[in-house]
């Protein structure tokens, strides 16, 4: 397998990048030691935590006088039953509500988890910066010290200004002039770079400082996340366990009033579930194509934004520490542990671009040549008579602007990634892992994210990312097997799914349900009216 098509650099996640200020010999160091820049945290805030609020609701007020006293009575049994499946519909809303909360939860633990492991990386990489650049100082230290020894020992005077002076050769004292002066630029230049390397070392060590100060920050926050998400998932957990029992109880309750086995309750409420969950789904494929239709300049295409280069959005840039207002200029290499070092160069701020020379203007304009004479013009003719004007034809009504449709799905990429979502899913060894990328543990975007890699496509690792760089927006009725279907809003995106067709998708759902096949239906209460198409 290839490397993943667009794959430049890692995803950009969530959280604001911490900058400082340094001399202008850090990109020096940078840029000439060889060294690369170090990588930006992720954009954004640290997850919020929230305390779950999933609670367990009461059982049904549903006695045996009650089911006795409606049997002999039509209306009053009709009556029980509505008032049992009513009972049976908002259980089911409660536990809809209770998954949609946990998957939140888990979200935000799982983006919690990755800010920790960027700013993990971050830090790792400061504290190597940080060595390079002390390494660096004491190799100019080195140097600076060499230079005092020699002036100590030639009581501060150059041997050479002695043997210029005695010089009556007026060629060789103007050569031995020009090797004084190299002489004097390299002491300065020795002693300017190690005031610049001492700056340098002291900015990374700062860095260095608020670098574990982030960590630190971004292990707390994956601490509290991580509290919240179990809660949550022990609460619906519990939740679960507890409608199944009250649901049960409902089932014998209409089993007996209708004079029906519990398994054909069972299979009875399960279709008129399913027809609910299905027309709500519809409801909202229409509002979807309204919607696309009222905005055709939304349309179904989402091209990246300029400037990428064909990379990823969420790629992390690339952070050099700088000095203030300062753009320095690359410098000569710096070594990092030199036996006999030579005095670096400076960085100096680049060259300002010479101003273009105007045009050298013409002593005097040129005359212009005379007009040759031109023979008369013959008499006109007399104009005829002028045509009724025709009446104006009214202008046809402008077509009607209709969305530019997505194109068409790459199939055969299509048809890799949900080979190896489906195929997860069905294995027993694959779980719901937070924040997994794999081989077996998965969360909802390491799932997606792992199966488009597999068929050599990159896309970023959170669902929110999944959705706003796609490069194509597609609304819920024209979706194709390979899309990726999103619940929450926009900006805040939970949880994410690949559409395998036939109306079926299979995610990464949570600890409790794990890797599943469902309808996409399943979830529309927060299901998106828009996908995203990656092939």
């Amino acid at each position: 397998m290839g490397m993943p098509e667009g794959r430049s650099a890692r995803s950009k996640r969530t959280t604001p990048v911490r900058t400082i200020s340094l001399a202008a010999a850090t990109v020096a160091l940078l840029t000439t030691a060889g060294l690369p820049p170090a990588v930006a945290a992720p954009t954004g805030e640290l997850p919020q935590v929230s305390v779950s609020t999933v609670q367990i609701p009461a059982s049904p007020a549903l006695s045996d006088k009650d089911i006795d006293a409606a049997k002999g009575d039509a209306e009053a049994t009709k009556a029980l039953v509505e008032r049992i499946e009513e009972q049976l519909r908002a259980a089911s809303g409660e536990l809809e509500s209770a998954r949609y909360e946990t998957m939140q939860s888990q979200n935000n633990y799982s983006t919690a988890l990755l800010i920790q492991q960027d700013r993990t990386s971050e830090l790792e990489d400061a504290r190597g910066k940080a060595k390079k650049a002390g390494e660096y100082f004491e190799a100019v230290q080195d140097q600076v010290g060499q230079l005092a020894g020699e002036l100590y020992r030639n009581g501060g005077v150059n041997p050479g200004l002695s043997s210029l002076l005695a010089s009556a050769d007026a060629d060789e004292v103007l050569y031995k002039a020009s090797t004084l002066d190299a002489l004097s630029d390299n002491r300065f230049q020795t002693l300017t770079s190690a005031q610049q390397a001492a700056q340098l070392w002291a900015a990374w060590e700062l860095h260095v400082s608020e670098a574990e100060e982030a960590a630190q920050d971004a292990a707390a926050a994956a601490k509290a996340a991580e509290s919240n998400a179990k809660a949550a998932s022990a609460a619906h957990e519990q939740l679960v366990s507890k409608q199944e029992e009250q649901r049960q109880v409902l089932l014998d309750h209409l089993a007996e009033l209708r004079g029906t086995s519990v398994a054909e309750e069972n299979q009875r409420i399960s279709a008129l579930e399913e027809a609910e969950q299905q027309r709500q789904f519809e409801a909202l494929v229409a509002a979807s194509e309204r919607q696309a239709a009222a905005q055709p300049a939304a349309g179904a295409t989402n091209q990246p934004a300029s400037g990428n280069n064909g990379s990823p959005a969420g790629a992390s840039a690339m952070v050099v520490p700088a000095a203030d207002g300062i753009t320095p200029a690359p410098a000569s290499p710096a070594p990092a542990t030199p036996s006999t070092p030579s005095a670096p160069s400076a960085p100096v701020a680049p060259p300002a671009p010479p101003a273009a020379a105007p045009a050298p203007a013409p002593d005097r304009a040129p005359q212009p040549a005379p007009e040759p004479e031109r023979a008369p013009a013959p008499a006109p003719a007399p104009p005829p008579a002028p045509a009724p004007a025709p009446k104006p034809s009214p202008k046809p009504a402008p077509p009607k602007q209709e969305p530019a449709p997505a194109p068409a799905p790459n199939y055969s990429m299509a048809q890799t990634a949900i080979n190896y979502a489906t195929a997860k899913a069905s294995n027993k060894k694959s779980y719901y892992e937070w924040a997994g990328n794999g081989p077996w543990g998965f969360d909802c975007s390491g799932l997606t994210q792992q199966a488009f890699g597999t068929a050599g496509k990159w896309i970023p690792r959170t669902a929110a990312a999944q959705y706003d760089q796609a490069p194509h927006k597609v609304s819920l009725g024209n979706l194709q097997p390979g899309d990726l279907v999103f619940w929450g809003t926009e900006g805040n995106f939970w949880h994410v799914a690949l559409y395998i067709g036939g109306g079926q998708v299979v995610h990464a759902m949570n600890p409790n349900d794990g890797l599943r096949v469902t309808p996409i239906g399943y979830m529309y209460g927060k299901l998106h009216g828009y996908g995203a198409r990656w092939t």
